[in-house]
């Protein structure tokens, strides 16, 4: 039997997949052929999920933290225990005396509802703003109005395609097929990135700025553009708005001082500058990456400001593409009244801000689709944090680095064991994902998990529907457009018809009517919250490792054992007496932390390079070294901004 279902992951490409059913086990997963975007294949990593959903480690039955291991428990237990926890942290302090943190972990509209339990509650502290990319979502808005993207189809109209920030080869693999169909047509592709990245086999040249740079170097390639009259005036007049202020701003970053902040040669930004503005239509596709700054807001802005002064909004093949909101016209299924007691703590420096709530204000955290204690910044100082709250629940599907730190773990159903519904931040697909097999031993889905603490607690908002009903009802808005559950029932999946070409009628929902360039205030540089020394030399930069998904898959041996690599340019390296594959420790202002030393001679020679989302018990953890600081927008956490030196193991 073939049951059609969607990718949950943190990813834009959203696939498609069948999964193949026999005796009550998926044997096998393919993409989906008649996906219009999956197109039949799929990363690596959901080629072999099987590996996975059938891990002799998943988490199976609920445990009880007893001392330093953990005890196996019922449901019933469990959920009275955790429904206990909750009434008497109501009592006590407040329903926000409670923590609710989820993220991205398992995507898919339905964990949405999990919103109406909370709001039944009374409320909870809330794990507010993003590791992930609200900054860049908040200029977007800002800016236009909305956040709007062009349709895949449309990127082999490009006849220039700049990467900035984005590493489709990694983190959107199906957009490659687009950027291959491009350059077969003749487009050329500028990679701007201050790091190595695969995506280089697909770029003409690569542009590498200091990171935290990027408004800087949008700023002065804007100045080129304009002093050399390249720009587009009669576009800016039609549909700019504050473009006098934006000008005044432009004009001080001249070629010389662009490149001192950015360090990217004088040539190399006017040969930029010259073909983003004269090869026309040109694309930009930003990656999260660059809004994960202290200025991180700023510099989306600051490239949306290129696209405008150069007309390529609104045209085929052109726009500044970030993330694709477009199909989400969906019926809401979070709580939609006003909460009683509600605080917000910032996930980018979520140590700090529980601990500002006052010693042992918190009484408890629920924790789903989501591994804090790893990904987190200055995750060092979380775990003491997190050792003075008196019940920790997590949903998890391994013994995380979260779910260690827990006193009830609960086993959650994978995307192969429940019914959902996904929409792309890529493609315009709306998915069905069906349920493939029954849960295996005791996991459920995160709904009724929220729904069994619920009726324990006299809340009923979560029953009275299956997870097909709610979907029909969250689709209720589609049918407009013909996109009914039925119909997703039959073929799986639908595009929703969003336009190829967003503003191509030149028309924004902004208060004027037009883009926001300059308006209420220009875009500026603002250095990172770190920046290299003499103690500190280099910037240390995070990344994702093509065989793991933040987190995800690092127990299945993404990478290979023992020491994680740190990624240096030889010079550098030789200037610091250190030698190739050597053991070095990784030094910040926060902590330290062990490496096996790589040369990497397209590096930056200001720069040191190591992947995210290694398991501490596996030499990772990387993020102790990283402070905890904010973003200019979106409560966006600034994780790039981090000095850093390197030195041999030996030196403490």
């Amino acid at each position: 039997m073939i049951v059609r279902t969607a990718c949950p992951h943190d990813c834009f490409d959203c696939c498609g997949i069948e999964a193949e059913v026999k005796d009550g086990a998926v044997v096998a997963l393919k993409g989906s052929q008649s996906h219009p975007v999956t197109r039949g294949f799929l990363c690596g990593k959901v080629q072999g999920y099987l590996r996975r959903q059938y891990s002799k480690d998943r988490l199976l039955y609920p445990l009880r933290r007893e001392g330093s291991s953990f005890r196996r428990i019922g449901w019933e237990e469990a959920l009275d225990e955790v429904a206990c926890g909750l009434e008497r942290a109501r009592a006590l302090k407040g329903p926000s005396s409670v923590l609710s943190y989820s993220d991205a972990g398992s995507m898919g509209y339905l964990k949405s509802l999990e919103g109406r339990f909370w709001g039944e509650f009374g409320g909870a502290t809330f794990a507010s703003g993003s590791l992930c990319s609200a900054a860049g979502l908040e200029a977007m808005a800002a800016d236009y109005g909305r956040i709007g993207q062009h349709d895949p189809e449309d990127i082999p109209n490009s006849r220039l395609i700049a990467l900035w920030g984005r590493n489709p080869m990694v983190t959107n693999i199906h957009m490659v097929p687009y950027i291959r169909k491009a350059k077969e047509r003749g487009a050329k592709v500028v990679l701007v990135n201050p790091m190595p990245s695969e995506s280089e086999a697909l770029a003409d040249y690569a542009v590498k700025p200091r990171p935290g740079s990027d408004a800087a170097l949008a700023l002065g390639l804007a100045r080129e553009i304009i002093a050399s009259d390249m720009h587009d005036g009669g576009y800016i007049g039609r549909h700019v708005e504050g473009y006098a202020s934006y000008l005044e701003e432009a004009m001080s970053w001249t070629l010389g001082r662009t490149s001192d902040v950015t360090g990217v040669p004088v040539e190399d930004i006017r040969m930029f500058a010259r073909d983003y503005a004269l090869v026309k239509p040109a694309s930009i596709w930003l990656g999260f990456g660059l809004q994960r700054h202290a200025g991180g807001g700023n510099a989306v802005r600051a490239v949306n400001a290129l696209g405008a002064i150069t007309g390529n909004i609104g045209r085929p093949g052109g726009g500044v593409n970030y993330s694709n909101r477009s199909s989400r016209v969906l019926n809401p299924l979070g709580y939609e009244g006003r909460m009683k007691d509600v605080k917000l703590v910032w996930k980018g420096r979520l140590a700090d801000d529980i601990r500002a709530l006052g010693d042992g204000f918190i009484e408890m955290a629920v924790i789903a689709r989501s591994n804090p204690m790893l990904q987190c910044p200055d995750t060092e100082d979380l775990e003491r944090v997190f050792e003075k709250i008196p019940l920790k629940v997590v949903f998890e599907h391994f013994m995380t680095d979260t779910a260690k730190a827990a006193d009830i773990v609960l086993p959650a159903a994978t995307f192969l064991e429940e019914d959902e519904l996904y929409c792309s931040y890529f493609h315009n697909y709306v998915s069905l994902g069906r349920k493939a097999v029954e849960p295996l031993g005791e996991a459920r889905p995160d709904i009724e998990i929220m729904k069994g603490m619920a009726e324990r607690l006299g809340i009923g908002c979560l029953s009275g529907r299956t997870a097909l009903e709610w979907i029909r009802y969250a689709l209720e808005p589609m049918e407009a457009y013909g996109i009914t559950l039925d119909r997703l029932m039959d073929e799986g999946w639908v595009r929703f018809p969003a336009p190829m070409v967003p503003w191509q009628d030149g028309k924004f929902p902004t208060a004027s009517g037009r883009i926001m360039v300059g308006s209420p205030a220009p875009p500026k540089y603002i250095p990172p919250h770190e920046l290299p020394d003499k103690e500190y030399p280099f910037y240390l930069i995070t990344g994702a490792l093509r065989d793991r998904l933040h987190s995800q898959y690092d127990n299945l041996g993404a990478d290979p054992a023992g020491l994680q690599a740190v990624y240096v340019h030889p010079e550098a390296a030789r200037r610091l007496g250190l030698k190739e594959l050597s053991v070095v420790e990784v030094y910040t202002k926060h902590a330290a932390m062990r490496f096996l030393m790589v040369f990497d001679d397209r590096m930056r020679q200001d720069v040191i390079y190591a992947h995210h989302g290694r398991w501490k018990d596996r030499n990772g953890g990387i993020n102790r070294l990283i402070k905890g600081y904010l973003a200019d927008m979106g409560g966006q956490g600034a994780l790039y901004d981090c000095a850093a030196g390197i030195r041999p193991s030996e030196v403490r």
